[in-house]
């Protein structure tokens, strides 16, 4: 019975793609997010690409992120995402980065940001996504070092040159939370 709920959903998105009906969003431009605007405007993808992906994910109904759609269909990579951001850093609030990327909803990047009003002292998004389990740590860190155009490096200790510490002092890294790992 699964195959034939499958292939309902699947006849319906193809034929909300076949028909030549307009996106059910009356606006000329949608706001996609900065994100996709980035990727039309380095020509990575095309607006057509971006409203067909928009059809396809108000058919599903599934609350797919439109990125993860785009990727699905095989309009951009996620190298080709990655390498974009990367060479392209946005000025964009975290929450929505992360929820255009899709690690997080709508709805939990909400929920956080009136348990972060009610905080006394407030902290910070990020802290409270990982503390409600909303993103592993390490995932919010390699998000950042993207939207912040750093790279994300996690150092095999064993493999680092003890002569690259002796170059400048503990107190040093300590004060800046440094610590050298390649020349």
């Amino acid at each position: 019975m699964a195959t034939n709920t499958n292939s309902r959903t699947i006849g319906t998105v193809n034929q909300a793609v076949k028909s030549n009906s307009k996106p059910k969003n009356k606006e000329k431009n949608p706001d996609h997010g900065k994100i996709i605007a980035l990727l039309i405007d380095l020509g990575l993808l095309s607006k057509t690409q971006v409203q067909y992906a928009s059809r396809v994910q108000s058919e599903l109904r599934t609350g797919k992120p439109l990125l993860e759609i785009i990727k699905e269909l095989k309009y951009l990579t996620e190298g080709q995402l990655r390498n974009a951001l990367r060479e392209n850093p946005l000025s964009i609030h975290i929450g929505d980065f992360l929820v255009e990327l899709g690690l997080i909803t709508n709805r939990d990047l909400g929920l956080v940001l009136q348990l972060q009003k009610k905080e006394t002292p407030m902290r910070k998004l990020g802290e409270l996504l990982v503390a409600h389990n909303l993103i592993e740590e390490r995932k919010l860190i390699a998000e950042l070092s993207l939207l912040l155009g750093f790279p994300f490096i996690e150092p095999d200790f064993p493999k680092i040159d003890p002569n690259l510490l002796k170059r400048g002092s503990i107190t040093q890294y300590q004060a800046h939370s440094f610590f050298p790992v390649r020349l």
